[in-house]
Parts: structure tokens; sequence; C-alpha cells
């Protein structure tokens, strides 16, 4: 499904989705088919976020465009555990 469709349905609102199909250009990732999983309360939507794991991710569909920055984690070395 596309971002508009999705937009369309679930206006307004947090939504799990899968990630089917993306691409990655300038440090971005862009999401260019997804699933919907189902649709978010605003209080559980946090929630779900801490949890997702794999291609599943939860947004929200106020925004326009369905894209996210990747941001590299330093290596860390020599932590003692």
């Amino acid at each position: 499904m596309k971002w508009n469709d999705v937009r369309a349905i679930y206006p307004n609102q947090f939504v799990l989705l899968t990630s089917l199909q993306e691409h990655i250009e300038n440090n971005k990732k862009y999401i260019d088919d997804v699933a919907v999983v189902k649709p978010l309360k605003d209080e559980e939507a946090g929630d779900v976020l801490v949890r997702c794991k794999g291609k599943n991710f939860v947004f929200h569909t106020s925004k326009e465009s369905l894209e996210m920055e990747i941001v590299q984690m330093p290596i860390l070395r020599g932590i003692a555990r």
C-alpha cells in the first residue's frame, strides 16, 4: 500500500506498519510500500514503538512523506561488563 492511501484511510493518527519495499538516498530511508498492521491510539503508540523489530515501525499519518533519517550509532570499545 502506498503512503498516500494509508493517510487517506487513517487520517491524523499513529499506525503500526511493516515495510515491504524501501530504498536509501542521501542518508535517508524512503519507504515505498507498506502493509498496515493496525491503527494505534495516541496513548499506545509509544509502547508499541519501543517494541518494534525488523521491518515494523510506528509512524503518524500527519507526515506527508514516509522517510526516516539514518543515524549511525558509535561503536563503543573497551567497555567492561
